[in-house]
């Protein structure tokens, strides 16, 4: 089977992320936002989640925020918060950065990573890992 890929990136492997070591991690970023920043890439994780400081910096903190109720429950227990669909570039140093829609998690008490995840992410997306060379490749759908 061959498969074309538009965009290629380096597989961040153990990137620190704040207080956090992202033992796989992919970089994202936001028009509304400067510069990229690593999401863990997790496919076991129901939902993208932002961390807090992303959170305030797109200003999903403040009352009035569009997005709709959520409730997770992960190690750090039980989280309320929003989901918020934001167009979200995977940065690419080989071929074309995709832009895709991600429905992420938003909310202030989430004390974890960034987390690039299934539902609403991955799921939007088609990707192949090279774990030998270290990179992730990846097309829409």
């Amino acid at each position: 089977m061959n498969i074309e890929f538009s965009g290629g990136q380096p597989l961040g492997i153990r990137v620190a992320a704040g207080p956090h070591e992202l033992l796989a991690a992919v970089l994202c970023s936001f028009e509304e936002l400067e510069g990229e920043f690593p999401a863990l890439l997790d496919t076991a994780s129901a939902w993208s989640i932002l961390d807090a400081d992303l959170v305030t910096d797109l200003g999903y903190d403040t009352q009035g925020a569009q997005g709709d109720p959520a409730t997770i429950h992960s190690r750090f227990g039980r989280i309320d918060g929003m989901l918020v669909r934001i167009p979200t570039i995977i940065w690419a140093d080989e071929g074309e950065p995709l832009n895709v829609e991600v429905t992420w998690f938003a909310s202030r008490d989430w004390p974890g990573p960034t987390v690039f995840g299934w539902q609403g992410g991955l799921d939007r997306l088609d990707c192949a890992i090279l774990a030998s060379a270290e990179r992730i490749y990846f097309r829409g759908h």
